[in-house]
């Protein structure tokens, strides 16, 4: 790979994936309620509004899921290429992008039934 080619990746194609990443996360808020039960007033038992703790963990769990999905996914992109092509690399790439948009939607709902059984 030449420094052009690695330069148009860098510039070009990994904003791209960054706004797909962001409009499948924004269809699938909207396919869920377009809201996260834990952030609103009075929920679970009379709790008043977000608790502090269950944010911290949400950030907390996406991020290291999403760090390490993401060198996961490098190695497995990277493998698909070699061993498969250009084609199965791109899919690899489809698939990365599915699960990095679906971290923070399945930890929030791993978290928020963990808060409503407290």
């Amino acid at each position: 790979m030449d420094v052009d080619t690695a330069s148009t990746l860098v510039m070009v194609v990994a904003p791209v994936l960054l706004l797909l990443e962001g409009l499948v996360v924004l269809v699938v808020w909207r396919v869920l309620g377009g809201r996260m039960p834990w952030l609103r007033r009075g929920h679970a038992a009379g709790r008043a509004g977000v608790d502090g703790a269950a944010v911290g963990y949400w950030l907390i769990a996406s991020t290291v899921t999403a760090l390490v999905g993401w060198m996961a996914w490098f190695i497995v992109i990277h493998a698909l290429l070699f061993q498969f092509g250009t084609v199965a690399a791109w899919v690899g790439i489809a698939a990365s992008m599915v699960f990095m948009a679906a971290v923070p939607i399945f930890w929030a709902i791993v978290i928020d039934r963990g808060a409503r059984h407290r």
